[in-house]
């Protein structure tokens, strides 16, 4: 992947970033995000993919982000780095309120591109479209797919039973001594 980017600056440090500044992203979903903070309309970053995205049935691309309460971006696409067509846009963190502290909570936003590209698109672009107050958005990763939830075992499932009947047992115990 690679990273192109205006006036994006570093959430540690809250300085620009520059061509030699050491990317915590794109890549797997870790936590570690960049994004913008700053009052300033029209910042932008472009996410390179060697491999290309194809269009197939359903989501295309996957963000992982999360925003303020008055955040908004347009999120475009291109097979070719110049000519880029809107796929969808990013808006505030869901259930967040203007003037309270919003979440650090990630989630997922999904894109199709709807027979947009005959050719695999190697080029998504996101372009803030807000400005002002909370109306940050800090980014993790970008990628094809969603990680799949982490199933729960069912023997897990089957232990909550087995520790009930346990708790009633022993508490029966405690009261034929009692």
């Amino acid at each position: 992947m690679q990273l192109y980017f205006d006036g994006i600056k570093d959430h540690d440090t809250n300085e620009p970033m520059t061509p030699d500044t050491e990317y915590r992203f794109p890549g797997a979903p870790d936590d570690e995000e960049m994004g913008w903070k700053g009052m300033t309309q029209d910042d932008w970053f472009i996410v390179g993919f060697s491999g290309g995205l194809v269009d197939r049935t359903g989501d295309d691309l996957v963000i992982r982000l999360y925003s303020g309460p008055n955040s908004g971006a347009d999120v475009l696409a291109s097979s070719d780095g110049e000519n880029y067509t809107k796929i969808g846009v990013l808006g505030p963190q869901p259930g967040s309120v203007p003037g309270q502290p919003h979440s650090h909570d990630f989630r997922y936003e999904s894109f199709d591109f709807a027979d947009l590209f005959a050719d695999p698109v190697y080029f998504v672009k996101v372009q803030r479209t807000a400005n002002g107050q909370q109306t940050g958005m800090f980014f993790d990763a970008f990628g094809s797919e969603a990680p799949a939830p982490v199933p729960v075992p069912s023997s897990i499932l089957l232990l909550a039973p087995t520790l009930m009947a346990l708790g009633t047992v022993r508490r029966k115990r405690r009261k034929h001594v009692g």
